[in-house]
């Protein structure tokens, strides 16, 4: 009863194939072409991974020299009170750093406020 209801184009696609693949010629092909793009994909990544080892090499002493700059500028103190207890109790926010962070804070709470958002932080 199923199989008079079977569509002959259905049966035509899931049919054993008619014949054997006629060009061995053409298999050899892709994969010779296969494997000179795989050489070339290895030679681009390794000058790559070359050129980037190289660059990080000759950049680094400036770019060690940039972080120590900022480090050193961001942790110069505001106000100079000393070494006593007033120093520690201004420390975290006696910096150009902490100025930072506080203006960084102050904008935001101000924008969520401007824009709607009801947060305390």
């Amino acid at each position: 009863m199923m199989a008079e209801q079977r569509d002959p184009i259905l049966q035509g696609l899931f049919a054993e194939p008619v014949s054997e693949p006629v060009d061995e010629a053409f298999v050899g092909e892709v994969m010779n072409q296969t494997r000179n793009r795989m050489y070339w994909i290895l030679v681009s990544i390794s000058s790559i991974v070359v050129l980037i080892v190289l660059s990080a090499w000759l950049f680094s002493v400036p770019a060690l020299k940039f972080v120590i700059l900022i480090t050193e500028s961001l942790a110069t103190p505001i106000f100079n009170v000393g070494d006593g207890w007033m120093a520690w109790i201004l420390l975290p926010v006696n910096s150009v750093a902490g100025l930072l962070v506080i203006s960084a804070k102050v904008v935001r709470m101000a924008w969520k406020r401007v824009f709607g958002l009801r947060t305390l932080f």
